[in-house]
């Protein structure tokens, strides 16, 4: 009653916030991952899947457009090798098949500027190449 004596009317969460907070994000998560290392070499295979999501948008005048997006698998490898007592380098990929989400529908692409959904959970920047070393002191 104290909101609509002030002109509020409706739901205080509104559809989108509705959705993010239940089935924006994926239904499930499977992590399977196998770590190995001996005293000079070491690998790192992680496998990841994501559930299907459905995002629902509310871009007023009734226009509420949605789309379920399906599951997605994202592989990542890392090698590693100790090149001195306390040197350790390695190298990497995250996403290493370079997998996408699916695409966004034409209603909510944001007339071509938004070609993925910003929460996909396995992101929109395909795959990741990294090196890295590690000093111990």
């Amino acid at each position: 009653p104290q909101l609509a004596a002030n002109g509020i009317s409706g739901s205080l969460i509104g559809l989108e916030e509705r959705n993010t907070l239940t089935t924006a994000a994926p239904t499930n998560r499977f992590v399977f991952n196998a770590d190995w290392s001996n005293d000079v070499f070491g690998g790192l295979v992680r496998v990841n899947r994501f559930g299907s999501a459905t995002r629902q948008f509310d871009f007023g005048g009734g226009f509420a457009p949605n789309q379920t997006y399906g599951a997605e698998w994202q592989v990542d490898l890392e090698v590693s090798a100790t090149i001195a007592k306390a040197v350790t380098v390695a190298i990497g990929a995250n996403n290493v098949f370079d997998n996408y989400p699916d695409a966004s529908i034409d209603d909510i692409n944001g007339a071509g500027n938004l070609a993925y959904d910003v929460l996909s959970p396995i992101g929109v920047n395909g795959r990741y190449v990294y090196a890295r070393a590690r000093v111990n002191f």
